[in-house]
């Protein structure tokens, strides 16, 4: 019942009718627009920007706008929503700068909205999310258009050919409406296709950026493994000093290995500490925070990274530190680990470092969930020759191609180079010798020969032999007066280096004629003897101490690591032993650790601290014990019999 207006002026009271406005505006589309607004906020909280920006892409194809929304509250959270996300950048479509933003903009009713919105879990997928939209819009046109033919009969008494003629506008209008939706609908379907196919431009311009050429690609994750103090991380320092630091790049290092003092040592050895105070290169520590993947820290440090424009490397020293609270021999939550570097890689470069299983696979260098190879662009297994000053590097996977062997030598300095075998930094040393002698004029082959023997060390009838055999190769050989041979050079020397170098890993043919004889080996046994394989270099066990061969002895070890692994289980839930976590004190597990002396001592250790809460004093029977002086058991013993006394 309502009063109803006659057009002369006269109002009838009481008359029943059908008031066709109520009918129309009687359907909202609440639920709709709920799902709308929280799916848009959904992407802010999970941090997801790739999901928002494909649903402002549905809005906008749609032509959605805050009027067409029913409900006043869903239309004021969705106007808060597009200002946001219209006057942010995309590295801050995140919750944090949305709260921070809504409380000095006056919306944080829309944000409580919002957030409760997203508890209730109203939020959507993408295609349920586009009917949606279609829905809202669709019905937001019909109630308009119904609203505008109402208005020419509401109040007063029509003309009738005026009232059809603009019926038959308002017709028209609706007409042009619906094919708008129409083609929204179907562009959308058709855009939404045609994004999935490459196009000729993304074939076309493909190309790989390096941060290290043929090694570390730029903005994607590669991994170095290696076996527990092979030098890594000295690798790591090695490669800022030469190749990133200096060269237009930042470095974030997060180091959970290490403690302050060799932090330090390695700054001072590596001449870095400038870097340091120039804000270039940025050190987390344990020290100064525990920080980890699911570290409130982090988040905040993620954040950061992701809204710097420069370029950074993020160096994580090492993943089983920064993993700390994920089990990432769980595929689910290795998954989740790893999606925490791929997100910086849409900006920047990650380089993490990873401990080798104890039993080494020579094919599978790699330990843990296989979901974090997955998640690898690029993988090395890294092996040294300390005394030497070498790394060797070799792939075992690559989603972007790069070499299959590196080698470099570190310098004095700290700078890294392009390690080669000997017999081919020899040769090397050798044509340079040749050249620099040729240039001074001194082109004779005897005398030659003499010279370079002198500079190089290599002995004079070998260089005679050398000059004939890279005869052809590098230069000629003529004959000068009185029948003397003369060397002239017929490529540059850096062509000759370049060639040289390109047989790094090749069996050359020189060194079986060369090295004919029956005092000196072959290309391949000096390779072989100057880099240990992966099996050698990981189940290299020392001599001082070999249980097996007293069962007594070895026996009692078994029992000793048992008991402390025992102990040691009694606070937690597994013994971390650096490359191999501990769940019971099982005897073949025990076994295995009686084995291997860095194993122990680090058992020894743990135990020490459990017991002590200090190391000092001590230190002496875990060096001990991982040099193969002492046994564990008569270490174990030591420290029991003697902890009372005050060091």
């Amino acid at each position: 019942m309502r009063s109803f207006y006659n057009g002369n002026g006269n109002e009838r009271e009481n008359t029943k009718y059908l008031n066709l406005n109520d009918i129309v505006t009687e359907r909202y589309t609440e639920s709709e627009e709920r799902a709308i607004i929280a799916s848009l906020y959904a992407p802010l909280v999970e941090e997801y920007p790739q999901r928002l920006k494909n649903l402002l892409a549905v809005i906008e194809n749609y032509e959605l706008k805050p009027q067409h929304f029913s409900m006043d509250y869903t239309r004021d959270a969705f106007k808060a929503l597009m200002d946001f996300t219209r006057t942010h950048d995309e590295g801050k479509w995140n919750w944090a700068t949305f709260r921070e933003w809504c409380e000095r903009n006056g919306h944080r009713e829309d944000f409580e909205t919002l957030r409760d919105l997203y508890d209730y879990d109203e939020a959507v997928g993408e295609e349920v999310f586009k009917f949606a939209v279609q829905i809202v819009k669709e019905f937001a046109v019909r109630r308009e258009l119904w609203l505008k033919t109402l208005s020419l009969v509401a109040d007063k008494k029509p003309d009738i050919e005026e009232l059809f003629e603009n019926l038959q506008k308002i017709l028209e209008e609706a007409k042009r409406e619906i094919e708008v939706l129409r083609s929204s609908k179907e562009e959308a379907k058709n855009s939404e296709i045609e994004e999935l196919f490459l196009t000729i431009e993304d074939i076309e311009n493909v190309k790989v950026d390096w941060l290290v050429q043929d090694f570390i690609p730029k903005n994607a994750i590669t991994g170095i493994t290696a076996k527990f103090a092979t030098g890594k991380t000295t690798l790591v320092y090695g490669l800022l000093k030469t190749y990133i630091l200096g060269h237009g790049h930042k470095v974030l290092y997060v180091d959970l290995d290490n403690p302050l003092t060799v932090i330090k040592k390695k700054l001072e050895d590596f001449g870095l500490r400038e870097f340091v105070e120039k804000g270039e290169l940025k050190i987390l520590s344990r020290h100064k925070i525990g920080i980890n993947a699911r570290h409130e820290a982090w988040r905040k440090v993620k954040d950061w990274l992701l809204n710097q424009s420069e370029h950074f490397v993020v160096i994580i020293d090492s993943l089983k530190n920064f993993a700390k609270g994920y089990d990432i021999n769980s595929d689910k939550e290795a998954e989740f680990l790893m999606s925490e570097l791929k997100d910086l890689t849409a900006k920047h470069t990650v380089i993490y470092l990873h401990h080798i299983p104890k039993m080494l696979n020579p094919d599978m260098p790699f330990k843990n969930s296989g979901t974090i190879l997955d998640n690898t662009d690029v993988a090395f297994f890294l092996e040294t020759k300390k005394e030497a000053r070498t790394f060797k590097l070799t792939r075992f996977k690559d989603r972007i191609p790069v070499k299959d062997k590196l080698e470099f030598y570190l310098g004095e300095d700290g700078t890294l180079e392009k390690a080669l075998p000997e017999h081919l930094r020899e040769a090397i040393r050798f044509v340079k010798a040749v050249f620099e002698e040729v240039e001074k004029g001194n082109n004779k082959k005897k005398a030659l020969a003499k010279a370079v023997s002198e500079i190089t060390g290599i002995g004079v009838n070998r260089c005679e032999t050398l000059l004939e055999h890279y005869a052809g190769r590098y230069w000629e050989i003529k004959h000068g007066e009185h029948n003397a041979k003369i060397i002239e050079p017929i490529k540059s020397l850096e062509e000759a280096i370049k060639d040289l170098e390109s047989r790094a890993y090749a069996k050359p043919v020189e060194n079986q004629e060369v090295h004919g004889s029956k005092n000196t080996q072959t290309a391949e046994a000096l390779e072989n003897q100057e880099l240990h394989s992966c099996m050698d270099i990981y189940n290299n066990r020392t001599s001082n101490y070999t249980p097996e061969s007293d069962t007594l002895k070895f026996e009692e070890e078994i029992k000793a690591i048992q008991e402390t692994l025992s102990t040691l289980l009694e606070d937690d839930e597994y013994v971390d032993l650096e490359v191999m976590k501990v769940y019971a004190p099982d005897r073949e597990v025990a076994k295995d650790i009686a084995q291997d002396e860095t194993l122990k001592s680090i058992l020894l250790e743990l135990y020490i601290l459990r017991e002590e809460g200090d190391l000092k004093g001590w230190e002496f029977l875990v060096e001990e014990v991982k040099e193969g002086k002492k046994s564990f058991s008569k270490a174990l013993k030591e420290f029991r019999d003697m902890k009372d006394i005050d060091f």
